[in-house]
Parts: C-alpha cells; sequence; structure tokens
C-alpha cells in the first residue's frame, strides 16, 4: 500500500486492518483519524506523522523512528513501541492500555494529560519528558529513565523506581502511591506536596530532602536515612520509620498519628505543635528536640531517651515511659483527670460485649 493510498483511505473512514507496511516511509503523513487494527508498522519512519484522535489496535511499531510524531488524544491499546526512537513525539491526552514501550528511546516526549494503564516501560528513556498531570497506574517500570522529566501533578500507582534515573525531574503535587523506592539515594530530593502513600522506601537515603506537606502515610521508611529533612506538616499517619535517622530534620506541624519511629534516632529534631498521639517510640532517641506544643498523648516512649528536650505546653497525656530517660518535665502540661477518665469512659464502651 502506499502513502497515498493508505491517507485516502483514512479519509474514507476505512479501517485500515492487517496490513504490512514495516520499514515504509511515512514521515510526515496524515494519518489524524485513522482506525488501524493489526497493522504492521516495523521499523516504519513516522517522524512528524500526524496520527491524532486515532485509534490503534494490536499494531506494531517496534523499532519505528517517531521523532515529532503526534499520538494526542489517540485511543491504544495492545500496540508495540518496543525500541522506538525519537524526540520530542506527542501522547498528549492519549488514552493507552496494554501496551510496550520497553527499551523505546523518546527523550523530551510530551505524555501531558495522557494515561497509561498495564504498559511496560522497562528501560525506556523519557529524559526530558513532559508528563504533568499523566496517570501511570500498574506499569512495568523499572530501569525508566525520568532525568530532567516534568512531573508535577503525575500519578504513579505501584511503580517501580528503584532503578529510575531521576535526577533533575522536577515534582510537585506528584502522586507516587505504593511506589518502590527501597535503597534509593534520594539525598536532598525535592519533593514538596507529593503524595507517597504506602511508599516503600526501605533504607534509603532522603537526608536534607525536602518532604514538605507531603503525604506519607502508611509509608514504609524503616532504617531510612531522614537527617536534615524537611517534613514540616507532612502527614506521616502509621508511617513506619523503624531505625530510622532522623538527625536534625524539621517534623513541626507533622501528623504523625500511630506512627513507628522504634529505635530511631531524632536527636536534635524539631517537632514544634506535632501531632504524635499514639506513637510509638520505644527505645527513641530524642536528646536536644523541640517538643514545643507538640502532642504525644498515649504515646509509647519506652526506654525513649528524651535528654536535653525543650518541652513547653508539651503534652504527655498518659504516655507508657517506663525506662525512659526524662530528666525533666518541666514545661510539660499538667495531667488532665478529667480526659483520663473520659478516655477510661471511652475505651469501656469500645471494648468488644460478651
Amino acid at each position: 500500500m502506499t502513502r497515498d493510498e493508505l491517507e485516502d483511505l483514512i479519509r474514507k473512514a476505512e479501517v485500515i486492518r492487517g496490513v504490512s507496511l514495516a520499514g515504509a516511509d511515512l514521515r510526515g503523513a496524515k494519518l489524524s483519524g485513522g482506525i488501524f487494527e493489526d497493522v504492521d508498522f516495523v521499523r516504519a519512519n513516522l517522524a512528524g506523522a500526524d496520527f491524532r484522535q486515532s485509534i490503534l489496535t494490536g499494531c506494531r511499531l517496534n523499532g519505528t523512528r517517531i521523532a515529532g510524531a503526534d499520538f494526542s488524544k489517540t485511543v491504544v491499546a495492545s500496540t508495540s513501541f518496543e525500541r522506538a526512537g525519537g524526540a520530542r513525539a506527542r501522547f498528549r491526552e492519549a488514552q493507552v492500555a496494554g501496551c510496550d514501550f520497553s527499551n523505546a528511546t523518546i527523550p523530551e516526549a510530551d505524555f501531558t494529560t495522557g494515561s497509561f494503564a498495564r504498559c511496560d516501560f522497562e528501560g525506556a528513556h523519557l529524559a526530558g519528558a513532559q508528563l504533568e498531570l499523566a496517570s501511570v497506574v500498574d506499569c512495568r517500570t523499572l530501569g525508566l529513565v525520568l532525568s530532567g522529566a516534568r512531573l508535577e501533578g503525575t500519578i504513579f500507582i505501584g511503580a517501580d523506581l528503584t532503578r529510575s534515573p531521576i535526577d533533575g525531574a522536577r515534582f510537585r503535587r506528584t502522586s507516587l502511591i505504593k511506589a518502590r523506592l527501597a535503597g534509593c539515594d534520594l539525598r536532598g530530593i525535592a519533593l514538596p506536596t507529593c503524595q507517597l502513600l504506602e511508599a516503600d522506601l526501605t533504607g534509603s537515603d532522603l537526608s536534607q530532602a525536602d518532604l514538605s506537606q507531603c503525604g506519607l502515610s502508611g509509608a514504609i521508611l524503616e532504617a531510612a536515612r531522614l537527617d536534615g529533612a524537611r517534613l514540616s506538616q507532612a502527614v506521616l499517619a502509621k508511617a513506619r520509620l523503624a531505625g530510622a535517622s532522623l538527625k536534625g530534620a524539621d517534623l513541626s506541624q507533622a501528623t504523625m498519628i500511630e506512627a513507628d519511629v522504634t529505635g530511631a534516632d531524632l536527636t536534635g529534631a524539631r517537632l514544634y505543635q506535632t501531632i504524635a498521639t499514639q506513637l510509638k517510640a520505644a527505645g527513641a532517641r530524642f536528646g536536644n528536640a523541640d517538643f514545643t506544643y507538640a502532642d504525644f498523648s498515649h504515646a509509647d516512649l519506652e526506654r525513649a531517651d528524651l535528654g536535653g528536650v525543650r518541652f513547653f505546653r508539651t503534652n504527655l497525656h498518659e504516655i507508657r515511659d517506663a525506662g525512659a530517660n526524662i530528666p525533666s518535665r518541666r514545661g510539660v502540661l499538667p495531667p488532665d483527670s478529667d480526659r483520663t477518665t473520659a478516655d477510661r469512659w471511652h475505651a469501656r464502651w469500645q471494648a468488644p460485649r460478651q
């Protein structure tokens, strides 16, 4: 099939089905609005081709040249772009499912507001790509290169980024839900206002990172390094930080309800107005930390070291402190007997009835 014949069929709204265009020169071809089913584009030159608002199902674009090609507002399913190459391809507002982009090299591509589900991006090079407001859900992402990418408002769910270069990437209001980042070197990374709900950051180095206003509920940060990290107004409810190092970290106005910092080192940390009710902090080290206006009601501080801690209107209501080192409680709020009575009444009525 010639290029002219192909464009004519598309103008007539004919479905392009089962055709081989392998190795064809389709540079700048006008294919907008086409319906392609089981079409072979392997090693074709599609540079600058216009696929806008097309539908591609079961097609093969392995090894194609797609520099500057426009796939905006396409619907693409079960199609392979494996080892496709070319800068500045556009997938704006594309809806893509079950497709293979493994080992594709498409730097500076535009994926803005695109939707990608169950796709394979392993080893793909998207350096400098624009992914603002795009969603990447249940995709294979091991080795995905995102250096210099713009990820403002991007949603990743279940992404494995443990081997992904992300240097220079811009994160803001990015969602990395259930992302895998264990053991990564993330020193100084800026992730303000991002959501890392239930993300696995076990053993990662986040020293001096900006995690202000981050959602880290249920995140796994066991044995992670967060020395000097900015976590002001972050939400760490039920986060797992056992054995982590948070020396000098800023946790002011953070929410740490039911978080686990067992055996963690928070020496010199700032916990100004921090809400840490029911905190699990047995054996934790808080030397010279700032607990001004902090609420540690019902926290487990057994065997914790609070030497040199600054207290000012700090709430230690009903804490467990057996074996804890608390040299002075000056600045701690006095016991609230009415609240204790209310707590016990509440516990009695919450207990399972026989």
